[in-house]
């Protein structure tokens, strides 16, 4: 999964707080709520969907609930 970003991407990734909420919700055993949709195929942007479908954290999009 990593190599398929651009350096740019993981840099911003690296910058905002997202990261840590990733890790929360799967420390915590909590649902992400997030705008993103899914897209497997993103290079120049880390989306939360992806990150959370690799470490296996439950997320729900607001536009699909």
């Amino acid at each position: 999964m990593n190599s398929q970003f651009t350096v740019a991407a993981k840099e911003e990734f690296a910058r905002n707080a997202v990261a840590w909420l990733i890790a929360y919700a799967k420390a915590k055993g909590h649902t992400l709520v997030t705008h993103e949709v899914f897209n497997p195929q993103s290079k120049k942007k880390i989306l939360i969907p992806v990150v959370c479908e690799e470490f296996e954290v439950r997320y729900v999009n607001t536009l699909k609930c």
